[in-house]
């Protein structure tokens, strides 16, 4: 009986790593989600792992984490793909700011386009 717990316990452990791993395999960040809270939830699913005993290179981690990012990142991970012995903090780090650099732009491009028209108002006003 205790053979048979053991070989049980043995396949629930092997399921839940292959279904871990495959979660982490498959997450996606959609377009305009947050970086902070996709890196925490790619971070909890290694935790998960790390738990459950399953191994995973850090060059997995890495590609798995490049690969769940949205095309917006395309040019940051094109980037960092070329960077010798690339570590997951490097990476994260590199995400955060690029997120910034992303808000900020917007937020200036927001900021150009209501200048704009408030000085097309102030010529249509100007013209009559």
């Amino acid at each position: 009986m205790k053979l048979v717990r053991i070989r049980l316990f043995e396949s629930l452990d092997a399921f839940t790593k292959m279904f871990l791993n495959d979660k982490m395999q498959t997450l996606k960040m959609r377009e305009g989600d947050n970086v902070t809270k996709h890196i925490h939830n790619f971070r909890s699913l290694l935790k998960q792992l790390s738990v459950v005993g399953a191994l995973v290179s850090n060059d997995e981690v890495i590609l798995s984490l490049m690969k769940s990012l949205p095309f917006s990142f395309h040019y940051l991970i094109s980037s960092m793909q070329r960077v010798p012995n690339l570590t997951l903090q490097s990476l994260v780090t590199n995400l955060l700011q690029d997120e910034i650099l992303m808000k900020a732009s917007t937020c200036l491009i927001v900021h150009q386009v209501y200048m704009l028209e408030k000085d097309i108002l102030t010529y249509i006003k100007s013209r009559h």
